[in-house]
């Protein structure tokens, strides 16, 4: 009796199994390609305010991001329409289609310059920064729709915007004042508790900005939103690649993370009750800080200098064309070379010898122009180290001078006087320097000296030893 009960139930399930299959084939390929694409388009259509998503794609030298709020209008029947696509800054609608193609896709078929930039192809990323134009779709989940870029395999989540995310008023509010922190001197990310720092010893992820190409090159119309990091990892100068700053309503994001031992730094917020940008991350704690001047010490900085500059016989030519050289110092070797009729080039040297090889040593020389060609003003100097990143330019001495009338034009002429007060300012220079090899016996040294009494000068040298 039990063995008949036993093939009874079996011959039910079985039953029920062959109409589920049977059900399952009761559609053709095509029928159930059409339902996928339309059920899609219902999902994206269905949010009031639609959706939004972040999005951070890695090229081959670099790496950017962007968020995105995006409004779906199908139109017709054939699973295809507009797509609004906004971020902080602006809006712009173009078309989208869905597909089919290894899964159903989502396409942004016609161009849209708001989401495209990070696809669009520049002379540093020739295939784009990475970003997609087709989306395989992956699976709806807790309202949320996961997709998958096809070239990139970039998981893509939308997620339901609400009417406050497409208000952009507070993300160009942080846009504005995160930019006018990165107008000072010196930004870094000051971190106290994470990558092995202290509040007596924190570590420094500092922006440098100067040598960034993606942005005035590349991408013309995100002037501004690209960063290298730069900080030391076991006393070892290390350099992140080049990344966006990702502008979202609740922080900032750093496509190009600082990752080291575990620990990762890449997004800061804005807590306007102390008025600080504060790390957001996980087990970091650190802040934002801007200044005129050097935030970190650099060790053996005067000290180096001076054995560098002092050993050599070359000059530090101040010309109104050398790269880096900032402020008033550029108005003021100009003015020299164009105005002053008997002198044109500025130089500062560690070890000078005249043309009669007479000694001098250290000292300021100004070089004749006209009918003065040849000749010059040597002005003694002596290097004052103030701190271990700090020191002085002081003249100390008369004016040695094969030109007649010299010591009447160099008390006289503004340029060549401005000049002077730049150099021999009372408070003095702060240094920033940080060294490499090229080979085992050749060690480069860029320097920054930063005018102590107006920052606003700033002299840019790279000099090296060879061993």
């Amino acid at each position: 009796m039990k063995r008949l009960l036993y093939v009874f139930v079996m011959l039910i399930a079985f039953s029920a199994c062959e109409d589920d299959y049977e059900y399952t084939f009761d559609k053709t390929p095509t029928e159930r390609r059409a339902e996928a694409k339309s059920e899609l388009t219902r999902l994206l259509e269905a949010p009031e305010f639609g959706w939004k998503t972040t999005i951070i794609v890695h090229g081959e030298i670099s790496s950017a991001g962007d968020f995105f709020v995006m409004k779906f209008e199908p139109k017709g029947e054939y699973n295809n329409g507009e797509v609004t696509v906004a971020n902080g800054f602006k809006s712009h609608k173009s078309e989208f289609e869905i597909g089919h193609e290894d899964g159903i896709l989502l396409r942004f078929n016609t161009y849209n310059e708001v989401f495209h930039w990070l696809t669009k192809p520049n002379h540093w990323e020739t295939a784009g920064f990475g970003g997609d134009l087709e989306y395989i779709f992956m699976k709806e989940e807790a309202g949320k729709l996961f997709f998958q870029g096809k070239e990139s395999q970039n998981e893509i989540i939308l997620e339901k915007a609400t009417e406050q995310d497409w208000d952009m008023t507070g993300i160009l509010k942080n846009h504005e004042n995160f930019m006018q922190a990165l107008s000072k001197n010196f930004v870094a990310i000051t971190v106290t508790n994470g990558f092995g720092a202290t509040e007596e010893k924190p570590f420094y992820a500092k922006f440098n900005l100067a040598d960034v190409y993606i942005t005035a090159t590349a991408v013309p119309e995100k002037e501004g939103w690209f960063y290298e990091f730069e900080y030391l990892v076991d006393g070892e100068k290390e350099y992140g690649q080049e990344g966006s700053y990702v502008f979202t309503h609740d922080e900032i994001i750093f496509s190009e993370p600082v990752i080291i031992k575990g620990d990762t730094l890449d997004r800061i917020a804005y807590n306007k009750d102390n008025d600080l940008w504060e790390v957001t991350n996980e087990g970091i704690e650190g802040f934002l800080e801007a200044s005129a001047l050097p935030l970190m010490p650099s060790p053996g900085a005067v000290d180096n200098f001076v054995n560098i500059f002092a050993n050599g016989t070359y000059g530090w030519d101040i010309s109104p064309w050398n790269f880096g050289d900032e402020g008033k110092i550029e108005e003021f070797a100009m003015g020299i070379y164009k105005e002053c009729e008997m002198f044109d080039w500025f130089y500062v040297y560690g070890d000078y010898t005249n043309s009669a090889g007479e000694h001098l040593g250290a000292g300021f020389v100004i070089e004749g122009s006209g009918d003065n060609y040849g000749k010059y003003a040597f002005l003694p100097l002596e290097f004052e180290k103030l701190a271990e990143s700090e020191m002085k330019f002081i003249w100390n001495g008369d004016i040695i001078s094969d030109i007649e009338g010299a010591e009447e034009v160099i008390n006289s002429d503004p340029n060549i006087q401005g000049m002077l007060n730049a150099f021999c300012n009372p408070v003095g220079w702060s240094i920033f320097v940080s060294s490499y090899f090229y080979t085992p016996t050749y060690e480069i040294y860029p320097y920054e000296f930063y005018n102590m009494e107006d920052p606003s000068i700033i002299l840019k040298r790279v000099w090296s030893i060879n061993y």
